[in-house]
């Protein structure tokens, strides 16, 4: 009975620790452009941003352009050593939602949207 006891106090353990490691992860969009050329069919533009917190190996960002439409178009991007990415991409509304994810970890999500102005 000790043992089942400890064991369930070393999960539930676990499980606040996987929480914490959760809510210190904070996605940021920095940026959000159109790519203007002169070309008013181009369109083109640039998603900047950052994972605040520890990047991890792991860690990617996958933006979604027109998310809100039935063609939204789908980039997933890899972060740097200091959790910083950015995407070219192409967009007819101008919005796109970013989300970050850890392979392997179900838990660790955060999405956050922008539009261009």
């Amino acid at each position: 009975m000790k043992t089942l006891v400890l064991l369930c106090a070393g999960l539930a353990c676990s499980l606040s620790a996987l929480a914490a490691v959760k809510s210190d992860r904070k996605i940021r969009i920095q940026s959000f452009v159109a790519i203007e050329n002169g070309n008013f069919d181009n369109h083109g533009a640039e998603l900047c941003g950052v994972v605040e917190g520890r990047p991890h190996l792991y860690d990617r960002v996958t933006v979604t352009a027109d998310y809100q439409t039935k063609g939204p178009a789908n980039y997933t991007v890899l972060l740097n050593d200091e959790g910083r990415f950015c995407v070219v991409l192409r967009t007819v509304t101008g919005k796109a939602r970013a989300k970050y994810w850890r392979v392997g970890d179900a838990s660790a999500q955060e999405v956050v949207t922008a539009e261009i102005k």
